[in-house]
């Protein structure tokens, strides 16, 4: 089985996450996509909790080919990807694992816990931004998705709602409905 791992903070997941992960399993012909949602990325502070991170994005990605995985949230230790896909090769033992990033993280793979490790047992795949083209960091195997991501950030997406000013910003065009929704009722980046 070939299968694709999009892990990330997802906080919150929005459209251009889930286009990278529809792209991710045309192109690569992937089985089956399984988005991981970190329980607290070691690199990174998150602003909602990893329960709402993973109900946010289990109304983000509904496709049938794609899982929301709780797999690094159960571990409740910072998430490192080796563990996660270690975790996951002792689950589907005869799987082939490619792991999905966008461009911009690639330059800090080698920075990553246990890169070494990741660069010999790991393939990876990723989509650059608009004019740009993906750089692969010495010893990494890296495909080249042809992605045409919408330009959304989770940044932008948390200072949007902290601000207040959701009637005039383009929330509706970031979000899917079900997770601006949530975000709302749960009153979550205020």
């Amino acid at each position: 089985m070939r299968i694709g791992v999009l892990g990330g903070s997802f906080d919150p997941p929005h459209l251009a996450h889930q286009a990278l992960a529809e792209c991710a399993v045309q192109q690569l012909e992937l089985d089956k996509l399984i988005v991981a949602v970190a329980f607290r990325q070691w690199q990174k502070q998150h602003d909602a909790a990893a329960s709402d991170r993973l109900a946010m994005a289990r109304l983000q990605f509904t496709s049938a080919n794609i899982e929301v995985s709780d797999i690094d949230l159960r571990r409740e230790t910072p998430t490192f990807t080796i563990d996660t896909i270690s975790d996951l090769k002792s689950i589907y033992p005869d799987s082939e694992f490619i792991f999905i990033t966008g461009a911009d993280a690639l330059a800090g793979l080698p920075s990553w816990h246990r890169a070494a490790e990741l660069a010999e047992t790991l393939k990876f795949a990723a989509a650059p931004r608009a004019g740009e083209s993906v750089k692969a960091p010495e010893g990494f195997d890296v495909i080249e998705l042809a992605c045409e991501l919408p330009e959304i950030s989770s940044t932008e997406i948390r200072q949007t709602l902290e601000s207040g000013d959701v009637k005039n910003s383009n929330l509706k065009n970031w979000l899917a409905p079900e997770v601006l929704s949530y975000i709302e009722n749960h009153r979550l980046y205020q």
